[in-house]
């Protein structure tokens, strides 16, 4: 179980796919924090799938659901 008011928090290699699942329309994914330019910002809410390239690596970018703010989680992108 995995309790709204946590930060959670990934790594994942440069290169990977990370799929979300859940009700987008209630809970908007945003980009929140982090390096700039924020990669969630090319969140795709209809596959709830986000890529990270190789010119992601070394980063770290947040997000948040835009309805619940404290619903919020960052990934840092390895190489």
């Amino acid at each position: 179980s995995v309790s709204s008011t946590e930060a959670h928090c990934m790594a994942v290699k440069a290169g990977q796919t990370v799929t979300f699942k859940g009700d987008f329309g209630s809970h908007p994914l945003v980009a929140s924090g982090g390096d700039s330019p924020n990669a969630f910002s090319s969140f795709d809410s209809a596959t709830g799938k986000i890529t990270f390239t190789e010119a992601d690596k070394d980063k770290l970018y947040g997000y948040v659901c835009g309805n619940h703010p404290s619903m919020m989680g960052a990934i840092y992108i390895t190489p």
